[in-house]
């Protein structure tokens, strides 16, 4: 104690007030009231024990400040007011320092709509509440206007009407009566809020009674749809009733509040009662330790109520509040009608009080149990990944670099930043890539990383921080080139590791064996966030880059439409469609634009009778997985542009392993009326007549030889015969009943499959365990080199076709005879089975979810099949010009 706190001890009167406690720094660390000062603030300085907070308090007043009031209970409103002014250190403060919601309605208005405020005024409007919740209040007043078609809009309804303005869409799907068009009448729009009102009191049993009538009206008069309507609005009203309130027998309203506390937090739990019942439920966490449950409701009652615009006639504790009489006097100034504080002993309003008591034990359970979910997320990931990279200390700067790129054009890179395992996206950074890198991942990695790191060696602001440990999307080979930029930089003492996307493991620089984390590790779940938001920034910035520059190039060939004028255009319509689609005074408008230079783009994008030579004019699309997804239909993008392309002269084809019978519901969608290429591309069938019009098969003796082979290991032969299956046992075998039914094809049996006939037999497929096929495949395939083609297209399956007899000879034979030469041919798969076709298309194509093996193969890759690879491809390439 300093001589300067002795010397105003001295001066303490004996009267009540509030008290600040300051600290060195003159701030202000606790605000109290007291009704004798001289005795309350002397009791800090007496040489006794005192609680841990109060006497770490003490150890850090320099000085004290007080104010003398006329009362305690004026002493409890300074102080309430001191306290949400300052937010002392070691004051209860409530951390839900939140205004009571309330719907605001001005009835004196002709066509108001309902308002959430956090503030009642005196302005002749009616105010329903408060709720507890305002998440919840949105939802009911969002349940209520699509049962209740008030006004969303804050439009002048009188100007609307003058200007016969349209209704919006809120009218159309019928979310608002349209009072805007003038054909609402004040007494039926107010009708509305009338109801909606009562709903906000509780009362909705006579507004359900009113509506139930109005509903039998209607049915009796057969006005069904009028029925239904009001049918759904009674559900829709008695939901919202279960879900605001649960009974209780107690007929008036109050408020109900109980402490609970546990090691880690303390929360006042509230439950709000107007007109018996329940309305809303919150738990408000405060900050406090030693404090008594006395205390600590005191504290919040005053906090809570002060300026809350609402005070109920009665307020229901589970602890009595210290100078309880003060804070009901206080707060009966406050309001100006009798309030009083009730600790129950008995009856129901004792059960509530212990029902609040158990809803705040529950949400401080929540709570600990989300803090601790929220510390394995958060610093016991970092902590893990910190152990797993060796670091003495956790990271608390991260740094995430990847790259972006099309086909080795607009290369972009990112860089995010994760705080203390959090995204701070005000640091985030991207790179246009300056050097030409092909699409070399490495190169363009080195010159992010360079340059980011120069940037700092500069002094760059935006860069002068340094990583504690950098991570690079990527495998061992970008994790050499950020260690080589490390030590270029004399940064090698900084950590880094790479993330494989692949299998999701850690590369560590030292460690030739990846780091495998369980897919439910939080430390990978962190890594898994930070990756995807480098990515998520590369794909924008790159998205934005390639949009540019594919409009700058399209711009470029108009004359007279130079740099200013591009940027210009770009600027203000954003898409070539949005250009396209313009008008010529529309063009004009644009910044630097005039009518001439206007007109010439208008007339570039609009050239009439111009007949388009294409380079391809043959394409073959793979059913499964390319044009469609598994288990999925044909998207409408996909539909379009196959048909533009058949519009535009290109002879469209589908290849599929499914056979006539099983891509009959694909073909018949698309209208098709070509040659396709089915059984993998053993036959080519007419659409046009249905016949085949050509046929592979393979030769009886081998066919006998492979049937020899599968008996002497005891398999069972599995064959196709046309569109139909047949089985070599009398009884159905479990594969051959599944990819039947999968293909969508009759099944017979056949008593002596060696008698058969064998023709119109495109595969011999042999039926295995599917876990025996990789140790079969090289068996078939040495005993029948030179005489029939063996793969392994389907688990469990082994399949046979005459040499040659893949999807790339039937697109040969077909583009043979449609007289159209290779390098005019196109296609698109997915997997092993399209690669011969992609490898003899004059431009074969793979979607991004199709198999490395195919995309080594092809010249382009697409997008996935779900992002409709297919019509990214017609539209970027097949519809070019030639």
């Amino acid at each position: 104690m300093n001589d300067t706190i002795r010397d105003k001890l001295k001066l303490l009167p004996d009267e009540p007030g509030v008290y600040r406690m300051y600290n060195s720094l003159g701030e202000i660390i606790y605000v109290g009231k007291a009704k004798n000062l001289k005795n309350r603030v002397r009791q800090y300085f007496q040489n006794n024990e005192k609680p841990p907070k109060v006497a770490a308090m003490v150890s850090n007043i320099a000085d004290f400040e007080f104010t003398i009031t006329g009362s305690e209970a004026e002493a409890l409103t300074l102080e309430c007011n001191m306290i949400k002014q300052n937010r002392p250190r070691y004051n209860i403060l409530l951390k839900d320092d939140k205004g009571f919601p309330y719907v605001r309605i001005d009835f004196t208005k002709d066509f108001p709509r309902p308002e959430i405020v956090r503030r009642i005024k005196k302005d002749g409007a009616r105010y329903y509440g408060p709720f507890l919740s305002g998440l919840a209040l949105r939802e009911s007043i969002a349940a209520m206007r699509d049962f209740f078609p008030v006004r969303h809009c804050k439009k002048d309804i009188a100007k609307a009407i003058a200007r016969r303005e349209r209704p919006c869409l809120m009218y159309h799907i019928g979310k608002c009566c349209a009072p805007c068009s003038g054909n609402v009448t004040r007494e039926e729009y107010h009708s509305y809020l009338e109801e909606i009102a009562q709903l906000l009191q509780g009362q909705c049993r006579p507004i359900v009674e009113k509506l139930t009538a109005q509903m039998n009206t209607a049915a009796e008069k057969l006005d069904f749809e009028r029925a239904a309507v009001l049918r759904d609005r009674i559900r829709a009203m008695e939901s919202l009733a279960a879900k605001q309130r649960a009974a209780t027998t107690v007929i008036n309203s109050f408020d109900v509040f109980a402490v609970a506390r546990d090691d880690m937090n303390t929360v006042i739990y509230a439950m709000m009662m107007r007109d018996g019942n329940v309305v809303m439920t919150d738990g408000y966490f405060v900050t406090a330790s030693e404090e008594s449950n006395e205390d600590i409701m005191a504290s919040f009652l005053m906090q809570f109520y002060m300026e809350s615009g609402y005070i109920p006639n009665e307020i229901i504790v589970r602890d009595r509040p210290t100078d309880a009489e003060s804070i009901a006097e206080c707060l009966r100034g406050e309001c100006g009608h009798r309030v009083t504080l009730t600790k129950p002993q008995r009856g129901e309003k004792k059960q509530l009080a212990e029902m609040a008591y158990l809803n705040g034990v529950e949400a401080l359970k929540r709570r600990k149990e989300l803090t601790v979910r929220e510390w394995e997320r958060g610093e016991g990931a970092l902590a893990d990944l910190a152990h797993i990279v060796g670091m003495d200390e956790l990271p608390h700067r991260m740094e995430c670099f990847d790259n972006s790129h099309f086909q080795g054009r607009d290369t972009v890179g990112s860089m995010v930043v994760f705080i203390d395992g959090k995204p701070e996206k005000s640091l985030y950074r991207r790179f246009k890539t300056k050097t030409e890198t092909d699409g070399d991942d490495y190169e363009a990695m080195r010159e992010h990383l360079s340059r980011r790191f120069q940037r700092a060696l500069d002094g760059d602001e935006k860069f002068n921080e340094l990583p504690d440990l950098l991570i690079v999307d990527g495998g061992r080979g970008q994790l050499n080139i950020a260690l080589e930029v490390l030590e270029s930089f004399g940064l090698s003492y900084i950590p880094a590791i790479g993330l494989a996307e692949q299998n999701e493991d850690i590369i560590l620089p030292d460690d030739p064996k990846p780091v495998s984390l369980p897919k439910s590790s939080s430390t990978l779940h962190l890594l898994q966030r930070i990756r995807d938001e480098a990515h998520r920034f590369a794909i924008t910035y790159h998205r934005s880059m390639r949009s540019k520059t594919a409009l700058y190039s399209v711009l470029q060939t108009i004359d007279g439409i130079g740099e200013k004028r591009r940027r210009a255009l770009f600027d203000k319509f954003l898409t070539m469609d949005a250009i396209k689609s313009a008008s010529v005074e529309e063009l004009a408008r644009a910044e630097g634009m005039n009518r001439p230079s206007a007109e010439k783009v208008y007339q570039y994008f609009h050239k009439e009778n111009e007949v388009k030579e294409l380079k391809y004019k043959l394409l073959a699309i793979d059913i499964d997985d390319t044009l469609l997804p598994r288990l999925g239909r044909i998207s409408d993008r996909n539909k379009r542009a196959i048909k533009a392309a058949e519009d535009a002269g290109v002879y469209v084809t589908i290849a599929t392993g499914r056979g006539l019978h099983g891509s009959s519901m694909i073909w018949r969608e698309l209208g098709m009326k070509t040659l396709i290429i089915n059984y993998g591309g053993a036959l080519i069938n007419d659409l046009s007549t249905g016949e085949p019009f050509m046929v592979t098969q393979l030769d009886p003796a081998v066919v006998n030889e492979i049937i020899a082979l599968a008996e002497s290991l005891d398999l069972h032969v599995h064959l196709y015969q046309g569109d139909q299956i047949v089985y070599s046992h009398e009884c159905v075998h479990e594969y051959g009943r599944l990819y039947s039914e999968h293909l969508g094809l009759p099944a017979r049996i056949e008593p002596n499959i060696l008698d058969m006939t064998w023709k119109n037999v495109p595969k011999v497929l042999v039926i295995t365990e599917p876990e025996r096929v990789k140790e079969l495949l090289p068996f078939f395939r040495e005993k029948l080199e030179g005489k029939a083609a063996v793969s392994a297209s389907s688990p469990g399956f082994i399949e046979f076709n005459k040499i040659g007899a893949s999807k790339g000879s039937a697109l040969e034979i077909l583009a043979g005879h449609l007289g159209i030469p290779r390098e005019r041919t196109a296609a698109i798969g997915d997997n092993t089975l399209d690669k011969e076709m992609i490898e003899w298309a004059g431009l074969g194509c793979c979607v991004q979810d199709g198999n490395d093996e195919v995309k080594s193969a092809a010249d382009v890759i697409a997008p996935s099949c779900a992002d409709d690879g297919v019509a990214y491809f017609i539209e970027n390439y097949i519809l070019k010009e030639k």
